[in-house]
């Protein structure tokens, strides 16, 4: 996929939702916004494996769309308690009540 205009996403992350209450929520930082040749605007996020290793700093990372299950694009503001902890432990947190 070609993209024709990135731009940073300072402060967005995108929160996979659970398909079922007893499954986890993953919070991923939105690390840029890409318009494709549709002219539909994606958030990538940053993942290891390039393809590539550097001697000194190891794997590279790439920019890839989130994963295709169901979540949404929220701005750190917008976060609750669980998306919080997820984000901040860069570990899946079960739901928990508010």
């Amino acid at each position: 996929m070609a993209y024709q205009q990135i731009t940073p996403a300072q402060d967005w992350v995108y929160v996979q939702l659970p398909i079922e209450p007893q499954y986890e929520i993953v919070v991923y930082p939105v690390a840029v916004w890409a318009m494709n040749e549709d002219g539909q605007v994606v958030g990538l996020i940053s993942v290891p494996g390039g393809g590539h290793t550097d001697k000194i700093m190891g794997p590279t990372c790439r920019l890839v769309s989130p994963p295709p299950l169901r979540g949404v694009y929220k701005h750190f503001r917008e976060l609750d308690k669980n998306e919080v902890q997820a984000l901040e432990t860069n570990k899946p947190v079960k739901i928990t009540q508010s």
